[in-house]
C-alpha cells in the first residue's frame, strides 16, 4: 500500500504539508503531478488557457521537484490528461491521497470529480499556498471586508503566521512495478523548444532550488528589500522587485518560509518600510484568495463582485491592437511587447495596461485577465482575477473609477525611455487610434451613470 502525494501548485520539498503528513502516514509515498485537460482549455475570449512561458516554467519545476524528491527515495509520476481518470486507473494499491486544496473552479472541480471516482479512497487537503491559515483570520468565510485596508488591518494585528513545517525523513527506497515514467518536453505540448528573450528583466527558471536562491540573492546577499518600496514600481532589469512572484504561483517557495527569512532578515539588518512592504504585498496574495471564497462566481463575473454593469465595448480592432502593441501609446504597446516575448509585466505595468483597456477603450475587464491568464509565466488565479475587477472598477477598490493616465505614468517612471526604447520596434511609429481625453471624459459618465443605478 502506498500514500499518493499530489502535487498541484506546490512544487516543493520545504515547508509542504501535504508532504509532511504523507510522510508520517507509515506507508511509502508516491508523488503526482498531472496537467490536467482543462490547463489547456480554451477560455471564454478564445484565448489558450496557458502558453509556452508558464509551461516551460512548470516543466522546469517538475524536473527540480523530481531531483528534490529522488533525495527523500520519493519517486515523482507525471502524466497529462483527465486527472480524474488517471490517478484511478494506476496500477498501485493506494491508501490515501494528500494534497493542497485550491479554490478556483477548476481546481475545486478537479478534486471533486477525483474524490467521486474513489469513495475508498482517504483525501488529506491541507492549506499550502496561503501566508496567513484560513482558519486564523478573523473573519467568516462569508464576511471578507470588500475593501482591503480593513482586511490588512484586523488580520495582522489579531492573526500571526504559523511556523514552516519541518524537513521529513529520508524514506525507504520505493521500486514501482509500473511502465516508465518521464517528465514531458514542452514539444509533447505543441510548442516549439522554448527560448528566452534577451531583454528580459529576468531568466526565471523554474523550480524550488532556484526560488530559494533569488530569495537569498533579494534578501541577505544584496539587502535590495531594504529598498522595495521605493524601486517596486521600477519597469526594466533585475532588481527593482524580489521577482518571487513566478515561485510563489507554482509553490516553488512558500509565502511562510519568505516570511520567515524576512523576519530573520530584519532581526539582523533591521526593519523599514520597504521590508514591510513586502509583508503587505504577500496579505494581498492572501486577500484575494478570501475573496475568492468569497465570491467564487462573481469573481468570473462579467459585473463582478460589485455587480456592475458597465456596458463594455467588444471593438475587435481595439481588442487586438491592444495584445499586439499596436495602440499608439508607447508605454501600453512597449508593456505589452514585453508580456508576449516574455510572459513578464511589472505590476506598475500591468495597472496601466488594465486601465487602459477598461478606462480608454472601454474593453470588458475578462478579455484582459484572461489573456494576461495564458501570457503571464506568474499567473495566479486569485490575484489575477481579483487585481483585474480591481483595476476595473467593478471589484475591491473603494474608488469607481480609477484610471492611469498613460503620458503622465512615461514621465514619472520611463522619464529616459529606457523601458519603452528596450520593447518597441525600431520602425515603431503609430497614430493613436482613440483620442485621450475624449475616451476617459465619454467613459467616466458612462460608469458615473452605471454607479446611479445600484
Amino acid at each position: 500500500m502506498y500514500s499518493l502525494l499530489w502535487f498541484r501548485n506546490d512544487l516543493r520539498i520545504h515547508d509542504n504539508e501535504a508532504l509532511f503528513n504523507a510522510a508520517n502516514s507509515k506507508l511509502p509515498v508516491i508523488g503526482i503531478y498531472v496537467f490536467d485537460d482543462t490547463e489547456f482549455r480554451k477560455t471564454g475570449f478564445g484565448f489558450d488557457s496557458m502558453a509556452s512561458h508558464r509551461l516551460n516554467f512548470i516543466l522546469e519545476s517538475l524536473e527540480d521537484l523530481k531531483k528534490n524528491l529522488e533525495k527523500l527515495n520519493i519517486p515523482l509520476l507525471v502524466y497529462k490528461g483527465d486527472t480524474a481518470d488517471i490517478i484511478p486507473k494506476l496500477d498501485l494499491d493506494i491508501s490515501a491521497i494528500y494534497y493542497h486544496d485550491e479554490g478556483a473552479f477548476f481546481e475545486k472541480n478537479i478534486e471533486n470529480k477525483l474524490k467521486s471516482r474513489m469513495k475508498n479512497t482517504e483525501f488529506y487537503g491541507f492549506y499550502g499556498r496561503n501566508l496567513f491559515h484560513p482558519d486564523d483570520i478573523p473573519y467568516e468565510k462569508n464576511a471578507v471586508p470588500s475593501v482591503f485596508t480593513a482586511f490588512k488591518k484586523k488580520t495582522e494585528n489579531r492573526t500571526s503566521v504559523r511556523a514552516v513545517f519541518p524537513d521529513i525523513k529520508i524514506q525507504d527506497k520505493v521500486v514501482l512495478d509500473i511502465e516508465k515514467n518521464e517528465i514531458p518536453r514542452i514539444e509533447d505540448f505543441g510548442f516549439s523548444k522554448y527560448k528566452r528573450d534577451k531583454r528580459s528583466s529576468s531568466d526565471f527558471y523554474g523550480g524550488e532550488t532556484q526560488a530559494l536562491k533569488e530569495l537569498d540573492y533579494y534578501f541577505f546577499e544584496t539587502k535590495l528589500v531594504l529598498t522595495y518600496k521605493e524601486t517596486r514600481n521600477g519597469l526594466t532589469g533585475r532588481d527593482f522587485s524580489s521577482k518571487l512572484s513566478p515561485y510563489l504561483a507554482r509553490g516553488c517557495i512558500s509565502p511562510r518560509y519568505v516570511y520567515k527569512k524576512l523576519k530573520e532578515f530584519e532581526d539582523i539588518e533591521g526593519s523599514n518600510d520597504s521590508t514591510y512592504w513586502l509583508f503587505f504585498e504577500l496579505m494581498w496574495r492572501d486577500y484575494f484568495y478570501f475573496v475568492n471564497e468569497m465570491y467564487p462566481i462573481k469573481m468570473y463575473s462579467k459585473y463582478g463582485i460589485r455587480g456592475v454593469d458597465f456596458s463594455w465595448d467588444y471593438n475587435k480592432e481595439y481588442m487586438d491592437k491592444w495584445i499586439g502593441g499596436e495602440t499608439g501609446f508607447e508605454l501600453v504597446d512597449a508593456a505589452m511587447n514585453e508580456l508576449k516575448a516574455t510572459g513578464f509585466m511589472s505590476n506598475r505595468n500591468r495597472q496601466i495596461a488594465s486601465s487602459f483597456l477598461t478606462k480608454n477603450l472601454n474593453i470588458d475587464w475578462r478579455f484582459g485577465a484572461e489573456y494576461f491568464e495564458s501570457m503571464l509565466i506568474d499567473f495566479d488565479v486569485y490575484s489575477n482575477y481579483g487585481n483585474w475587477q480591481y483595476g476595473a472598477g467593478v471589484g475591491n477598490d473603494p474608488r469607481s473609477f480609477r484610471y492611469f493616465s498613460v503620458e503622465i505614468q512615461e514621465k514619472k517612471f520611463d522619464k529616459d525611455r529606457s523601458f519603452r526604447d528596450l520593447w518597441l520596434e525600431k520602425d515603431y511609429n503609430l497614430d493613436k487610434i482613440v483620442d485621450f481625453k475624449e475616451s476617459i471624459s465619454k467613459n467616466k459618465e458612462k460608469y458615473k451613470r452605471a454607479f446611479n443605478t445600484l
